[in-house]
């Protein structure tokens, strides 16, 4: 709604999961037509017709890890939706390893870090279901 009415919006990357893109990629041709107007780049993880090494969302965030530091770098707020008790938790662990390979620190270092941006700077969100 934004870039239609003239604002300018900054990157946006939409990492999703669902089963099979034949089956339940809902919003399919909507997402579609905002991917081919540069509204956001949509980066979706099929559990039953993985591609490559790309199973889960946090697969494909661990694969576009460099993209995602950079924006991160530049100030980008990542929010986390959906499953708590396995997506929500591995995202969080992908985000830690993330800041542990770039930064070179260690995994308390790391988790310090993300703990800090979750708490003190709202750039992590997590909105998620049981």
């Amino acid at each position: 709604m934004q870039r239609a009415a003239g604002q300018p919006v900054g990157p946006a990357l939409l990492f999703f999961g669902c089963d099979d893109p034949d089956v339940d990629f809902l919003y399919r041709d909507q997402l579609a037509e905002w991917e081919r107007e540069g509204v956001v780049s949509v980066r979706p993880a099929f559990s039953a017709r993985p591609e490559g090494d790309v199973r889960f969302v946090q697969d494909r965030l661990w694969q576009d890890r460099a993209e995602v530091e950079k924006l991160f770098r530049d100030g980008a707020t990542v929010f986390v939706c959906g499953d708590g008790q396995r997506m929500a938790p591995a995202v969080r662990e992908v985000l830690v390893r993330m800041v542990r390979e770039s930064g070179g620190v260690d995994d308390a270092a790391a988790q310090a870090w993300v703990e800090h941006i979750e708490r003190d700077t709202a750039r992590y969100v997590a909105d998620v279901f049981a």
